[in-house]
This record gives C-alpha cells, structure tokens and sequence, in this order.
C-alpha cells in the first residue's frame, strides 16, 4: 500500500480552506477600521501620559498638541518659556480616524509641573474630563473616548 494523499483528498481539503477563507476575509476587512481606533485611541492615551509625567519629571509644562484635518495627528511639546516646541515624533491616524479634542477649548492639552491637566484655552475641570474622542468614520462609526481627571491627570480608555 502507497502512502500519500489521493488528489481527491487534496481536492476536499482546498475546498474547505477556500470556504473558511471566503466566510472570514470579509469579517476581518470589516474589523479593520475599528482596530485602527483602538489603536489610535491607546496612541493618544499614551502621549497624554507621557506629555503629564515628563510635566512631573521636568518641573515644566507639556501637553499634547493636535493637528486636525483630512488626517489627524498629534504630537507632544514643551513650553520653554517663549513657545512651544515639538519634543516628541508626530504621530498620524489614518484616513478613516476623527480626533476630536472634546471639553478642552483649543487644539492642545497642556500638564502643568502638578500633574495638573488644561486646555490651550482652558479645561471645564472636572474628575472625569471627556478630554478626546477617537472616532473611526468607516464601518459603523464607533468611537472611544479618553477620559482624564484635570486634577490629577489620571486617564482611562472606554
């Protein structure tokens, strides 16, 4: 008796994976746009936090500067007395991805050496600042939304 597969055999197998693939391609590309908000909503968290513990760390003001247009992006600075400079990399959404700086008036959101959180143009304060909402415009429209404490800076994700 040979050992091996029969093309038959073969034939069933390419089948099978063909109709898993057809039924879950689709899901995955209408997945994507929402991973990409997940991720984008974790990006700006993370350059929040970091703009609030080098505020800490440094004795001086950042924040987190936005740039907003066909494709959103943000970046932290610094004040260093006179203007602010960009000290970190930008970092851009997609196409498909709104940032919208929320409660806070301007398009920056600044830490003071007290961890403490305001606006451009000030922050309502609050213990739990609407302070961005990260919003896919693609498959469903979902959003996120970062939530701070403007006294204490701290933040979460829902």
């Amino acid at each position: 008796m040979e050992k091996g597969f029969s093309l038959l055999e073969l034939l069933v197998v390419t089948a099978l994976i063909a109709v898993m693939l057809a039924v879950s391609v689709p899901l995955l590309v209408q997945q994507m746009p929402k991973w990409h908000m997940n991720g984008t909503a974790r990006d700006v968290k993370a350059k929040l936090m970091m703009a609030r513990l080098r505020a800490i760390q440094e004795n001086k003001t950042y924040g987190v500067s936005f740039t907003l247009g066909a494709i959103d992006s943000y970046r932290v600075v610094m004040w260093n007395g006179a203007s602010w400079v960009n000290v970190g990399v930008v970092a851009e959404g997609s196409s498909d991805i709104d940032i919208v700086p929320a409660d806070c008036v301007g398009t920056r959101i600044e830490f003071s050496a007290n961890s403490a959180a305001d606006g451009e143009n000030g922050c309502n304060p609050a213990s739990e600042l609407l302070a961005v909402k990260v919003k896919t415009t693609a498959g469903g429209f979902d959003e996120r939304n970062i939530y701070m404490d403007t006294y204490t800076g701290n933040m979460k994700i829902e």
